[in-house]
């Protein structure tokens, strides 16, 4: 019963493997490993849990968000090469540690702010009709949690004037 997005990337496939052999279901992200995080932590979403490698920046994105939400986050740094991990090392990080959440993000005064370009399952792509473009953008804030869509419009024929 318990449903795991995981990033649709060959170095995940092994990952993929073990949690189906395990007898969970996946939900395979072609892109979006931010969305996917957040949605494990929204109680309406389906999605239980966020699982894989994907990007350290994208992480403290995620990590925003999903402290926000009172949701929880765990990673680990998996540099692509020796010249990625040398750089870490050299700016103090750690790559035999776990980062909690607190260390990722240690401030409850976040935001997350995440806009649609093409559509998700966290929020609406752009759209674009009749001189109008369409956006769908998600706000979270940590101090309470609270969470709103914002939608806007915007004129083409504006811009080009």
């Amino acid at each position: 019963e318990i449903l795991i997005a995981v990033l649709d990337r060959q170095y995940n496939e092994d990952l993929v493997e073990e949690i189906r052999s395990a007898g969970a279901a996946t939900r395979m992200l072609i892109d979006g490993d931010v969305a996917g995080g957040i949605q494990a932590a929204r109680s309406e979403s389906r999605i239980d849990m966020c699982i894989g490698r994907g990007g350290s920046p994208e992480g403290i994105v995620t990590a925003c968000g999903v402290k926000a939400l009172g949701g929880q986050i765990q990673g680990i740094l998996a540099p692509g090469d020796d010249s990625e991990k040398q750089i870490g090392e050299q700016a103090g990080l750690l790559f035999d540690h776990i980062y909690e959440m607190d260390d990722m993000v240690s401030s409850d005064n976040t935001f997350f702010v995440a806009t649609g370009v093409t559509d998700g399952p966290l929020v609406a792509g752009v759209r674009k009709r009749d001189g109008i473009i369409f956006t769908e953008s998600i706000v979270i804030r940590g101090k309470t949690g609270t969470v709103r869509k914002v939608f806007a419009e915007y004129q083409i024929n504006r811009w080009l004037d």
